[in-house]
């Protein structure tokens, strides 16, 4: 289990703050700072990093360390694969963890899509067409990967376990918003067809799926249409809520796995994305989705 006694909360302050919440709604006694956090975690508690940069994330995750305690985070970890695969090695070498919180898998949309899928109510699902836009905005790098890294988790969430074997990728900037275009080719002759960016404006969460027997669409989130009626709230909110980011943490402390498997494969398959955008070629992955 996640040791909930003590959770130290720091980083971007928009992001702190909807953490902050989530864990008082939780019912755990978190605290947020931008203090120096070394003294106030040695060797207790667990720090929550919600930092956007990618520099002062490796120095809070490095802090973490010296004091001896566990991290909470979302994706990406760092910038690169390899940076990542370093960190999460250095953290289990300490017999520490870094705990990835996973909001979409706790997302309830996409909980009833998947549920549905598994029902049949479809048939078998075909193509994803799915819109992901993080609100950010200073256009970050870290939300920009975060939001491919989403894309691929969709493709996980909806898809496995079927082996990813081309993406094509095109980058694009505009005055509001930085994006990718993607088409993620899988095993089975299923496709994904994806915008996944971050924008200064709105976040933006929404998704289809076809399948040999029918659709199911969303529509930013918050309404759902399907073959035929089926009840689900009425307030289904954006894949970064103080709702689904409850749902995250409550998942995060029944389970004690990091996750490290599929948080490394998520960076890999974002780099290969950053890749084919770069070359203009489809990028062969190799990997397996766990």
């Amino acid at each position: 289990m996640v040791s909930l006694e003590q959770i130290v909360i720091t980083g971007t302050p928009e992001i702190m703050d909807q953490h902050f919440r989530a864990w008082h709604l939780s019912g755990v006694d978190a605290i947020k700072t931008r203090a120096k956090i070394t003294s106030v975690l040695m060797n207790k508690g667990t720090l929550d990093v919600c930092e956007k940069n990618f520099g002062r994330r490796r120095k809070l995750f490095n802090s973490a360390l010296k004091a001896g305690v566990s991290v909470i985070t979302e994706e990406p970890i760092l910038r690169t694969f390899e940076s990542s695969k370093k960190m999460l090695e250095r953290f289990e070498n300490e017999n520490l963890r870094i705990y990835i919180i996973d909001p979409l898998e706790q997302h309830p949309l996409v909980s009833l899509t998947r549920k549905l899928i598994t029902e049949g109510r479809i048939g078998t699902p075909r193509i994803l067409r799915l819109n992901l836009f993080t609100r950010d905005p200073e256009l970050t790098e870290f939300s920009l990967i975060q939001s491919v890294g989403y894309c691929l988790r969709m493709c996980e969430l909806l898809f496995a376990p079927n082996k990813i074997t081309e993406i094509y990728a095109s980058k694009i900037r505009t005055n509001l918003s930085k994006f990718f275009a993607i088409a993620v080719v899988l095993e089975n002759q299923l496709i994904c067809h994806a915008i996944a960016g971050n924008s200064s404006i709105e976040n933006v969460f929404e998704f289809a799926v076809n399948g040999t027997g029918g659709m199911l669409s969303t529509n930013e989130g918050k309404t759902l249409e399907l073959p035929s009626n089926v009840e689900f709230p009425d307030n289904l909110k954006s894949t970064m809520s103080v709702e689904v980011l409850c749902a995250a943490f409550a998942a995060l402390s029944r389970n004690q796995t990091t996750k490290k498997q599929s948080s490394v494969l998520a960076q890999e398959l974002t780099k290969a994305v950053i890749e084919s955008s770069k070359i203009g070629n489809p990028v062969i992955v190799r990997s397996t989705l766990v």
